[in-house]
């Protein structure tokens, strides 16, 4: 009786911290849910708060979201940064997250048939490169995914390197955060305390 109680006492508290101690993946779509505009193009600057994440880029238009309506199809429901008036989306874009990171990874996706670069980099808090993942393909849709991993990333930058054509278009963002230490922390003070009550039960 006593070793069934002590079981659910353990049950009950790892699924408790379970969440907070095991990384969590987490996946940005860009799709038609995202809750941008249906028409047009929208800037990115506070949308993605609650994921902890923020954009930016060098070129002075932002990056933006690209709404259902636009004329290229292939790129609907996408993230771009470059020059509208052009229509070369090749400037690099960046990914500062709140927490710390393990893993990134960005779909790169086109409609023609023209062979693209795609650079993605993982960078820490002091601005020291951790991981490079380059692709260089026809990135037709749905396209490629670059991923990268590292000790404590703290943003990632990716880049598209072209000649004579319009670059790519991205969706699907998945990063997955590192375990908080405090959590792991509490998680064992939980086990020890467990093991103390049923220590003191048998004396």
């Amino acid at each position: 009786m006593k070793m069934k109680r002590g079981l659910r006492i353990f049950v009950i508290l790892f699924s408790v911290l379970g969440s907070a101690v095991f990384a969590q993946g987490t996946t940005i779509d860009f799709g038609p849910a995202f809750g941008g505009p249906a028409t047009g193009h929208m800037v990115l600057t506070n949308q993605l708060a609650a994921y902890g994440v923020t954009f930016s880029t060098t070129d002075p238009e932002g990056v933006f979201w690209w709404g259902g309506d636009y004329s290229y199809e292939a790129a609907r429901y996408s993230i771009t940064a470059g020059n509208l008036g052009t229509v070369q989306f090749i400037d690099p874009i960046r990914v500062d997250f709140s927490i710390p990171v393990m893993q990134a990874s960005i779909r790169g996706f086109d409609g023609g048939t023209d062979i693209d670069t795609l650079i993605l980099k993982a960078y820490n808090s002091s601005n020291v490169l951790l991981d490079t993942d380059t692709i260089t393909n026809i990135f037709t849709n749905p396209g490629l995914i670059a991923s990268v991993s590292g000790a404590n990333i703290a943003y990632i930058t990716f880049e598209v390197s072209v000649e004579g054509n319009h670059g790519l278009f991205f969706d699907d963002l998945t990063f997955t955060e590192i375990p908080l230490p405090g959590a792991l922390w509490l998680l064992g003070s939980g086990l020890l305390g467990l093991a103390g009550v049923r220590k003191f039960r048998k004396s």
